[in-house]
């Protein structure tokens, strides 16, 4: 499993994940990463996240509002919400780009990585920047699935 976070100034972090994430290995990962940068940062900053069990069960809610991190509050099932949805086909078009194989788990982490390392600033803002838009969608719609 791929952990990783981006903002509209570039990437923040991506980390692979050996074996099931649970509360404890996800609350660890927000004690090193995301709540440093909260705290850190001079941004008015609002977390986004999915509606995975170990992100959502009253655990993390409490620690995220004891760590004041705020969160955003989040629809169950709306990938087309989420711009980090995007972010991994994009990755993942890179990565398999020309149908290339991989010889091993080792020689995939490493174009994975590299190919985080060289994402576009200006495809991070284009993203963060649709986030306003498909809002609007959502609340057009009624609530319906949009295409993003």
């Amino acid at each position: 499993m791929v952990w990783a976070a981006f903002t509209a100034q570039g990437t923040l972090h991506l980390e692979f994940i050996e074996g099931t994430m649970t509360s404890g290995s996800y609350k660890k990962l927000m004690e090193r990463i995301i709540v440093p940068f909260v705290l850190n940062s001079d941004e008015n900053f609002i977390y986004q996240q999915d509606n995975a069990s170990v992100h959502v069960n009253g655990e993390m809610r409490g620690f995220f509002e004891g760590k004041g991190v705020p969160v955003l509050d989040w629809p169950s099932c709306s990938p087309d919400l989420n711009p980090m949805e995007n972010l991994w086909g994009w990755i993942v078009q890179k990565v398999y780009d020309q149908c290339i194989s991989y010889r091993s788990k080792k020689d995939l982490k490493n174009a994975i990585l590299d190919t985080w390392r060289n994402i576009p600033l200006n495809l991070l803002k284009k993203y963060y920047v649709s986030m306003q838009k498909r809002c609007h969608g959502i609340i057009k719609s009624l609530g319906e699935r949009i295409n993003y």
